[in-house]
Protein backbone atom coordinates (compact mmCIF):
# COMPACT_ATOMS: atom_id res chain seq x y z
CA UNK A 1 0.00 0.00 0.00
CA UNK A 2 1.31 3.37 -0.91
CA UNK A 3 2.15 6.69 1.61
CA UNK A 4 -0.71 8.30 -0.47
CA UNK A 5 -3.19 5.71 -0.21
CA UNK A 6 -2.47 5.34 3.36
CA UNK A 7 -2.79 8.75 4.32
CA UNK A 8 -5.55 8.71 2.09
CA UNK A 9 -7.37 6.09 4.16
CA UNK A 10 -6.37 8.01 7.21
CA UNK A 11 -8.40 11.39 6.45
CA UNK A 12 -11.32 9.41 5.67
CA UNK A 13 -10.87 7.64 8.70
CA UNK A 14 -10.65 11.44 10.51
CA UNK A 15 -13.68 12.51 8.20
CA UNK A 16 -15.66 9.48 9.64
CA UNK A 17 -15.09 10.30 13.05
CA UNK A 18 -15.49 14.11 12.29
CA UNK A 19 -19.14 13.48 10.98
CA UNK A 20 -19.73 10.92 13.67
CA UNK A 21 -19.17 13.36 16.28
CA UNK A 22 -21.10 16.19 14.55
CA UNK A 23 -24.17 14.07 13.77
CA UNK A 24 -24.76 12.40 17.32
CA UNK A 25 -24.28 16.74 18.56
CA UNK A 26 -27.41 16.54 17.51
CA UNK A 27 -28.83 13.05 19.12
CA UNK A 28 -26.68 13.13 21.95
CA UNK A 29 -27.90 16.90 22.88
CA UNK A 30 -31.27 15.54 22.47
CA UNK A 31 -30.93 13.18 25.01
CA UNK A 32 -30.20 15.52 27.54
CA UNK A 33 -34.13 16.11 27.82
CA UNK A 34 -34.46 12.43 29.58
CA UNK A 35 -32.45 14.04 32.47
CA UNK A 36 -34.53 16.67 33.19
CA UNK A 37 -37.30 17.26 35.53
CA UNK A 38 -40.39 16.71 34.24
CA UNK A 39 -41.40 20.01 34.55
CA UNK A 40 -38.73 21.39 32.32
CA UNK A 41 -38.73 18.71 29.62
CA UNK A 42 -41.54 21.14 27.62
CA UNK A 43 -39.02 23.60 27.46
CA UNK A 44 -36.11 21.34 26.53
CA UNK A 45 -36.89 19.02 23.71
CA UNK A 46 -35.29 17.47 20.44
CA UNK A 47 -37.27 20.41 18.74
CA UNK A 48 -36.36 22.89 21.19
CA UNK A 49 -32.88 22.06 20.53
CA UNK A 50 -33.29 21.37 16.75
CA UNK A 51 -34.59 25.20 16.08
CA UNK A 52 -31.84 27.33 18.99
CA UNK A 53 -28.26 28.21 18.39
CA UNK A 54 -27.25 25.71 21.24
CA UNK A 55 -26.44 22.95 18.85
CA UNK A 56 -23.04 23.24 16.35
CA UNK A 57 -23.11 23.64 13.24
CA UNK A 58 -23.08 20.55 11.36
CA UNK A 59 -22.69 21.55 8.10
CA UNK A 60 -20.18 23.89 8.68
CA UNK A 61 -18.18 21.07 10.67
CA UNK A 62 -18.17 18.65 7.50
CA UNK A 63 -17.44 21.75 4.95
CA UNK A 64 -14.24 22.27 7.30
CA UNK A 65 -13.17 18.65 7.59
CA UNK A 66 -13.49 18.45 3.66
CA UNK A 67 -11.35 21.34 2.54
CA UNK A 68 -8.74 20.24 4.93
CA UNK A 69 -9.02 16.44 3.38
CA UNK A 70 -8.60 18.04 -0.01
CA UNK A 71 -5.66 20.05 1.48
CA UNK A 72 -3.92 16.97 2.40
CA UNK A 73 -4.61 15.82 -1.22
CA UNK A 74 -2.94 18.42 -2.92
CA UNK A 75 0.02 18.12 -0.60
CA UNK A 76 0.07 14.36 -1.16
CA UNK A 77 -0.14 14.61 -5.13
CA UNK A 78 2.69 17.24 -4.94
CA UNK A 79 4.38 14.83 -2.94
CA UNK A 80 4.38 12.12 -5.10
CA UNK A 81 5.44 13.84 -8.23
CA UNK A 82 8.80 15.21 -6.23
CA UNK A 83 9.34 11.56 -4.99
CA UNK A 84 8.88 9.91 -8.74
CA UNK A 85 11.13 12.77 -9.78
CA UNK A 86 13.85 12.32 -8.18
CA UNK A 87 14.03 8.56 -8.50
CA UNK A 88 14.22 9.43 -12.03
CA UNK A 89 17.00 11.41 -11.80
CA UNK A 90 19.12 8.95 -9.45
CA UNK A 91 17.95 5.70 -12.30
CA UNK A 92 19.45 7.98 -15.17
CA UNK A 93 22.38 9.53 -12.85
CA UNK A 94 22.95 5.73 -12.60
CA UNK A 95 22.25 4.99 -15.85
CA UNK A 96 25.04 7.50 -16.97
CA UNK A 97 27.51 6.40 -14.92
CA UNK A 98 27.07 2.85 -16.44
CA UNK A 99 27.61 4.33 -19.85
CA UNK A 100 30.62 5.65 -19.28
CA UNK A 101 32.28 2.71 -17.43
CA UNK A 102 30.74 0.18 -20.75
CA UNK A 103 32.29 3.37 -23.02
CA UNK A 104 36.07 2.81 -21.32
CA UNK A 105 36.09 -0.90 -21.42
CA UNK A 106 34.97 -0.86 -24.76
CA UNK A 107 37.84 1.02 -25.45
CA UNK A 108 40.34 -1.11 -23.24
CA UNK A 109 39.16 -4.28 -25.32
CA UNK A 110 39.30 -2.24 -28.59
CA UNK A 111 43.06 -1.52 -27.45
CA UNK A 112 43.89 -4.96 -27.22
CA UNK A 113 42.71 -6.26 -30.36
CA UNK A 114 45.58 -6.71 -33.12
CA UNK A 115 44.00 -8.08 -35.52
CA UNK A 116 41.09 -6.72 -38.25
CA UNK A 117 39.27 -10.56 -37.44
CA UNK A 118 39.91 -9.36 -33.30
CA UNK A 119 38.80 -5.46 -33.82
CA UNK A 120 35.60 -7.00 -35.41
CA UNK A 121 34.91 -9.73 -32.53
CA UNK A 122 34.98 -6.31 -30.05
CA UNK A 123 32.52 -4.02 -32.43
CA UNK A 124 29.92 -6.79 -32.68
CA UNK A 125 30.82 -7.52 -28.57
CA UNK A 126 29.79 -3.95 -27.98
CA UNK A 127 26.75 -3.79 -30.51
CA UNK A 128 25.48 -6.92 -28.63
CA UNK A 129 25.92 -5.33 -25.21
CA UNK A 130 24.56 -2.11 -26.15
CA UNK A 131 21.52 -4.23 -27.78
CA UNK A 132 21.00 -5.91 -24.31
CA UNK A 133 21.09 -2.61 -22.53
CA UNK A 134 18.66 -1.12 -24.73
CA UNK A 135 16.25 -4.14 -24.02
CA UNK A 136 16.92 -4.29 -20.57
CA UNK A 137 16.10 -0.19 -20.11
CA UNK A 138 12.99 -0.56 -22.14
CA UNK A 139 12.25 -3.54 -19.94
CA UNK A 140 12.35 -1.70 -17.30
CA UNK A 141 10.93 1.73 -17.79
CA UNK A 142 7.74 0.20 -19.03
CA UNK A 143 7.20 -1.68 -15.82
CA UNK A 144 7.86 1.57 -14.20
CA UNK A 145 5.38 2.96 -16.24
CA UNK A 146 2.93 0.32 -15.85
CA UNK A 147 3.37 0.42 -11.96
CA UNK A 148 2.84 4.21 -12.33
CA UNK A 149 -0.42 4.00 -13.74
CA UNK A 150 -1.90 1.43 -12.16
CA UNK A 151 -0.83 3.65 -8.43
CA UNK A 152 -2.78 6.56 -10.44
CA UNK A 153 -5.57 4.69 -11.37
CA UNK A 154 -6.06 3.40 -8.35
CA UNK A 155 -5.50 6.52 -5.93
CA UNK A 156 -8.13 8.37 -8.51
CA UNK A 157 -10.62 5.50 -7.69
CA UNK A 158 -10.47 5.95 -4.25
CA UNK A 159 -10.44 9.67 -4.62
CA UNK A 160 -13.75 9.12 -5.83
CA UNK A 161 -14.88 6.76 -3.76
CA UNK A 162 -14.59 9.04 -0.52
CA UNK A 163 -15.54 11.79 -2.22
CA UNK A 164 -18.89 9.93 -3.28
CA UNK A 165 -19.04 8.52 0.87
CA UNK A 166 -18.74 11.70 1.71
CA UNK A 167 -21.76 13.36 -0.66
CA UNK A 168 -23.66 10.36 0.59
CA UNK A 169 -23.26 10.86 3.91
CA UNK A 170 -23.73 14.61 3.67
CA UNK A 171 -27.22 14.20 1.47
CA UNK A 172 -28.65 11.28 4.17
CA UNK A 173 -27.26 13.32 7.36
CA UNK A 174 -29.27 17.03 5.33
CA UNK A 175 -32.76 14.36 4.89
CA UNK A 176 -32.30 13.61 8.80
CA UNK A 177 -31.80 16.85 9.45
CA UNK A 178 -34.67 18.61 7.13
CA UNK A 179 -37.33 15.40 7.89
CA UNK A 180 -36.99 16.33 11.90
CA UNK A 181 -37.11 19.92 11.17
CA UNK A 182 -40.79 19.13 9.05
CA UNK A 183 -42.05 16.99 11.82
CA UNK A 184 -41.04 19.53 14.62
CA UNK A 185 -42.84 22.09 12.29
CA UNK A 186 -46.53 19.59 12.08
CA UNK A 187 -46.77 19.29 15.66
CA UNK A 188 -45.19 15.75 16.15
CA UNK A 189 -44.26 14.59 19.53
CA UNK A 190 -40.27 15.48 20.14
CA UNK A 191 -39.15 12.62 21.90
CA UNK A 192 -40.96 10.26 18.17
CA UNK A 193 -38.56 13.17 16.04
CA UNK A 194 -35.77 12.23 18.15
CA UNK A 195 -36.08 8.59 17.59
CA UNK A 196 -36.47 8.74 14.29
CA UNK A 197 -33.52 11.01 13.65
CA UNK A 198 -31.59 9.00 15.80
CA UNK A 199 -32.12 5.97 13.35
CA UNK A 200 -31.49 7.81 10.47
CA UNK A 201 -28.47 9.19 11.19
CA UNK A 202 -27.55 5.78 12.64
CA UNK A 203 -28.12 4.29 8.88
CA UNK A 204 -26.33 7.35 7.73
CA UNK A 205 -22.98 6.02 9.70
CA UNK A 206 -23.41 2.96 9.03
CA UNK A 207 -23.74 3.48 5.53
CA UNK A 208 -20.53 5.33 5.79
CA UNK A 209 -18.27 2.94 7.69
CA UNK A 210 -19.46 -0.28 5.03
CA UNK A 211 -18.33 2.52 2.05
CA UNK A 212 -15.01 3.25 3.95
CA UNK A 213 -14.74 -0.53 4.08
CA UNK A 214 -15.17 -1.42 0.64
CA UNK A 215 -12.73 0.98 -0.42
CA UNK A 216 -10.22 -0.07 1.88
CA UNK A 217 -10.12 -3.33 -0.61
CA UNK A 218 -9.10 -1.07 -3.14
CA UNK A 219 -5.65 -1.19 -2.14
CA UNK A 220 -5.65 -5.43 -3.22
CA UNK A 221 -5.38 -4.78 -6.62
CA UNK A 222 -1.95 -2.68 -6.22
CA UNK A 223 -0.55 -5.89 -5.14
CA UNK A 224 -1.37 -7.55 -8.13
CA UNK A 225 0.65 -4.79 -10.05
CA UNK A 226 3.51 -4.83 -7.79
CA UNK A 227 4.39 -8.73 -8.34
CA UNK A 228 3.66 -8.00 -12.05
CA UNK A 229 6.41 -4.81 -11.94
CA UNK A 230 9.22 -7.24 -9.52
CA UNK A 231 8.53 -10.16 -12.11
CA UNK A 232 8.80 -7.79 -15.14
CA UNK A 233 12.51 -6.44 -13.56
CA UNK A 234 13.44 -9.89 -12.53
CA UNK A 235 13.36 -10.99 -16.37
CA UNK A 236 15.08 -7.82 -18.05
CA UNK A 237 17.57 -8.58 -15.38
CA UNK A 238 18.07 -12.24 -16.25
CA UNK A 239 17.52 -11.60 -20.32
CA UNK A 240 20.26 -8.69 -19.95
CA UNK A 241 22.57 -11.25 -18.19
CA UNK A 242 21.73 -13.77 -20.56
CA UNK A 243 22.82 -11.61 -23.52
CA UNK A 244 25.95 -10.68 -21.44
CA UNK A 245 27.16 -14.00 -20.72
CA UNK A 246 26.57 -14.87 -24.81
CA UNK A 247 28.41 -12.00 -26.00
CA UNK A 248 31.20 -12.80 -23.58
CA UNK A 249 31.73 -16.14 -24.81
CA UNK A 250 31.76 -15.32 -28.33
CA UNK A 251 34.43 -12.35 -27.71
CA UNK A 252 36.37 -14.46 -25.77
CA UNK A 253 36.42 -16.83 -28.80
CA UNK A 254 37.42 -14.69 -30.96
CA UNK A 255 40.07 -12.99 -28.80
CA UNK A 256 41.38 -16.38 -27.31
CA UNK A 257 41.43 -14.89 -23.82
CA UNK A 258 39.31 -14.09 -20.88
CA UNK A 259 37.62 -10.61 -20.95
CA UNK A 260 36.31 -8.19 -18.74
CA UNK A 261 32.35 -7.81 -17.93
CA UNK A 262 31.43 -4.29 -18.85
Amino acid sequence: MTTANTNLTRALAGFTLTVVLSGASLTAAAQTEDNQPATNRSRLNFCTLLTSNRLPNVGTRLNERENKLNQRRQVREQNLEERRQRRDELLNERRTTRNERRDARYDKLMARAQTEEQKQAVTAFEQAVEAAVTARKAAIDAAITAWRTAVDQEVNERKAAIDAAITSFRSAAQAALDQAQADCAAGKDPSEVRDAFKAAMKAAHDKLKADREAIEKLKDSLELFAEARKAAVDKAITDFKAALEQALADLKAALGEPTTTP
